[in-house]
């Protein structure tokens, strides 16, 4: 559960709080009072003389003595602490992560397919899958095995089938992994789709598989992340030490405070266990802490609001999967319309608190042609935070904007039809009263028949590049097949030398018998030049070699 709070508060306000402290986590703990109970007996033992502190302890320094031991239980103990709160927000680095790519690839879908009806079937599926997957993800990380009534859940959701359910109960294998893979599969199968490849050409369709893809992956990456993380804690001797070292620094923080309240003359020892209880329960506190971070999925106070994170995924997939039947940017010419941002704009209050801006704004508008500039200072809107069990507003807001969209279409408010027929009527009768009886009203306009859709725009750079790869392509086949073909013509001339000639020899061959042979005296000239030219170089070694000497 994530408790937020005011880091300003009033320091006596909070230690008195007692819900989700590690206050009330140590006080209701059976170690702590056991630690305790065995201060109060042993201090009450020497109050009443039935055991006494051997006599030369209480000339010991108890400096020297107990600060190495609680500096080292303090240092290990802080150290610890620290690794596990790495690890806390490792793990809620994941959990963000799945559902930060959860919604991206629910974006992509819709960018990609809500062009067509036809593709709806197939994006609603594989966003079903992937949210599944998420929620089992989530669902499995309490290490308990999900009941039948926990898999009706799925059901329940809409997310799986039946059928569904019951492969996924008795399959060996990673479930997460299994669910991901059956999205992946829909979103392929809509990439194939013959109205994805008339609209799109093969680079498109090529690039829009491999964001796709992408995306499922960074799901599942993030969620092994998480699960790995989880099944690797701490090592266990580091634990072990740190329990040593608490339990030391304890039973020597306890010698030492009744050998304190000896030599400063108390006339009882009971005035050692304040301080004793002051040390034990930091101590057992900054362990306690370490223990709840380390693992965050449960019920603890710093545990994460599972459900809260699984509404929130479903409620944004549910709420983004309905905004192209509610409305189309590019449909609806809205595009075209959008104006470039205004001064009017610009100095608007970006938080609904402030009515007006400070007189601050103008004045630096004012002045930004001197080239002065003044720092204006505006509050922000808090950040989301996370609800436990979940955020029910969220579930009933996106609820009734679900159940408005499929009800716009059909439904028209009688307000409006009103509002607008009497509108009209008022706009007939003053134009009736303001046009002469002279003159004639002007013939009413025949509706224009509708227009047909353009023909969609043809790339020409694309169908350039596809005809320059297809070119490249033939190419590169006459290419392979050419070392073939020189082989076999080498091989049938080889054929025909070797056969007996009983004709006198063609022209042909005389002419290849004399190419041959000017090729045979032309590497005999250029193998006599490289001799020669060794035989300079030795030449001129031995000369250097006689001028050196």
């Amino acid at each position: 559960m994530v408790v937020y709070y005011n880091g300003a508060e009033n320091a006596i306000r909070s230690l008195f709080r007692w819900q989700s402290t590690l206050t009330r986590s140590v006080l209701t703990g059976f170690e702590f009072w056991c630690v305790l109970t065995l201060a109060v007996t042993f201090t009450l033992l020497l109050d009443f003389k039935v055991i006494e502190l051997p006599k030369g302890w209480l000339d010991i320094s108890i400096g020297p003595v107990g600060a190495p031991v609680l500096s080292a239980a303090i240092f290990t103990a802080v150290f610890y602490n620290s690794q596990c709160y790495g690890r806390y927000m490792s793990l809620y680095n994941g959990c963000m992560q799945v559902d930060t790519m959860v919604k991206v690839f629910v974006g992509e879908m819709l960018s990609n397919f809500s062009f067509s009806p036809e593709l709806r079937c197939y994006m609603v599926a594989s966003v079903k899958y992937v949210i599944a997957g998420a929620f089992f993800f989530h669902a499995s990380m309490d290490d308990k095995e999900m009941s039948a009534a926990e898999w009706q859940w799925f059901g329940r959701k809409g997310l799986l089938t039946e059928k569904e359910i019951m492969f996924v109960r008795r399959f060996p294998g990673h479930t997460v992994l299994l669910l991901l893979h059956w999205a992946q599969q829909v979103a392929g199968k809509a990439i194939a789709h013959k109205a994805v490849a008339a609209r799109y050409s093969p680079p498109e369709r090529s690039g829009m598989t491999n964001r796709i893809y992408g995306q499922v992956d960074s799901i599942s990456t993030a969620c092994r992340v998480v699960s790995n993380t989880l099944n690797l804690p701490v090592p266990f001797p580091y634990f072990h030490l740190l329990q040593l070292l608490i339990f030391f620094s304890l039973l020597v923080t306890g010698l030492c405070c009744c050998i304190y309240a000896a030599q400063a003359g108390a006339q009882t020892y009971c005035v050692a266990v304040l301080p004793f209880v002051v040390i034990a329960f930091v101590l057992l506190a900054v362990r306690r802490l370490a223990g709840e971070l380390s693992d965050p999925f449960g019920d603890d106070n710093v545990d994460f609001p599972q459900s809260d994170f699984m509404r929130h995924i479903y409620d944004h997939c549910a709420a983004i999967l309905n905004v192209p039947e509610r409305l189309d940017p590019v449909k609806n010419n809205l595009v075209d319309k959008v104006a470039e941002f205004s001064v009017d704009e610009i100095t608007t209050p970006c938080c609904w608190q402030i009515e007006e801006a400070p007189p601050e704004v103008f004045t630096m508008v004012k002045r930004s042609n001197s080239g002065e500039q003044q720092q204006v200072h505006f509050m922000m809107h808090g950040h989301r935070t996370w609800k436990r069990p979940e955020d029910w507003d969220s579930a009933k807001y996106t609820a009734a904007y679900v159940e408005e969209a499929a009800g716009e279409e059909s439904a028209v408010e009688p307000g409006k039809t009103a509002k607008a027929e009497a509108k009209g009527a008022a706009a007939k009768a003053t134009i009736a009263k303001t046009t002469p009886a002279s003159v004639p009203a002007p013939p009413a306009k025949e509706p224009l028949p509708p227009k047909e859709p353009p023909p969609p725009a043809k790339d020409v750079q694309l169908d350039a590049l596809v005809d320059l790869e297809n070119k490249v392509g033939r190419l590169l086949r006459i290419v392979e097949r050419l070392p073939v073909k020189i082989a076999e013509a080498l091989n049938s001339q080889d054929t025909e030398v070797q056969k007996p000639r009983a004709s006198p020899p063609s022209k042909a061959s005389k002419e290849r018998r004399q190419k041959i042979e000017r090729l045979g005296s032309f590497t005999a000239s250029v193998d006599s030049d490289m001799d020669s030219q060794k035989a300079r170089e030795v030449k001129n070694g031995e000369a250097r070699k006689r001028r050196d000497r």
